[in-house]
């Protein structure tokens, strides 16, 4: 038996094809799937390497060659972008969470993520709570991050590298405008009345690294802008190279996000949350 289909094999073309029986029974085996457990499904970080980072460090035994303060580091395909050149990207989703550590003083390591349950804050004192990073009677860190699932995009080829990218610190402000952007977004149906705020996935975003500077010394900080092109037009991502496929892999990846299977697959401990401006206006 053959079926006749429509397939969208680019932004503005389609073409016909067909299914043969081989395909239809692809089908419905790929529909008997078994969906995996909570913490089955991982994926990287994308980290700013800064100056204290151990990947930095010439010698020591988490050097990565070739890495730079300022520069994105994929935690697992070890791929690093300058900070200058940045990324395009698609993003997915996001989420908060809060993490308590043994500081490095004391011998460092992670004891509980604890998420968005505020229980940590019992272990504060009551001036701890709403600081931007509090400190526990025993003298724990806690770590407030904002994580968003991202697609690294290949402006060439339209390749997707899946990542969650952190955010900590004052670059919490830096997700509060990121997290404006999204839901900034508006876009008018072809009835020319309905307008709405499309998936976060439906436009691209340009993320580089910029260089801060205080009178206690120097870190990066991630800055995004909307992708756009020559004529000054939000990139779409079926735009891209293989956009289409992309656009049906984030759609994938969101169900999967929203129902808690995909998880990030480490954690790094903060090396200096102290030398940020302001910390008490960024809001979490």
């Amino acid at each position: 038996m053959v079926k006749r289909v429509s397939r969208m094999d680019s932004v503005t073309e389609q073409l016909p094809a067909t299914l043969t029986a081989e395909e239809e029974e692809l089908i419905k085996l790929a529909q008997k799937n078994t969906k995996f457990d909570r913490n089955e499904l991982v994926v990287p970080r994308l980290k700013i390497l800064q100056p204290l980072s151990p990947e930095v460090q010439d010698g020591g035994n988490q050097y990565v060659n070739g890495a730079k303060p300022g520069m994105l580091y994929n935690t697992s395909s070890g791929k690093l972008t300058p900070g200058q050149e940045g990324m395009i990207c698609c993003i997915i989703g996001h989420q908060k969470q809060v993490i308590e550590w043994i500081p490095r003083s004391a011998g460092s390591g992670l004891v509980k993520i604890w998420g968005m349950d505020d229980g940590w804050k019992a272990l504060c004192e009551p001036d701890q709570r709403e600081a931007l990073n509090p400190v526990t009677k025993d003298g724990h860190t806690i770590d407030k991050q904002r994580s968003f699932l991202i697609f690294d995009i290949d402006p060439k080829t339209g390749a997707d590298d899946p990542s969650f990218f952190n955010m900590k610190g004052t670059s919490n402000r830096v997700a509060s405008h990121l997290s404006t952007m999204l839901t900034q977004v508006r876009l008018k149906m072809g009835d020319g009345k309905t307008i709405i705020t499309p998936p976060y996935y439906y436009y691209l975003y340009k993320c580089t690294i910029e260089r801060m500077t205080n009178e206690k010394g120097t870190w990066w900080s991630p800055k995004f802008v909307k992708y756009t092109n020559d004529k000054g037009e939000h990139v779409r991502t079926q735009d891209m190279p293989n956009g289409q496929e992309t656009f049906e892999k984030a759609k994938l990846f969101q169900t999967q996000f929203l129902e808690g299977t995909i998880q990030q697959d480490t954690f790094d401990q903060p090396i200096d949350t102290n030398n940020d401006l302001d910390g008490d206006a960024v809001a979490f």
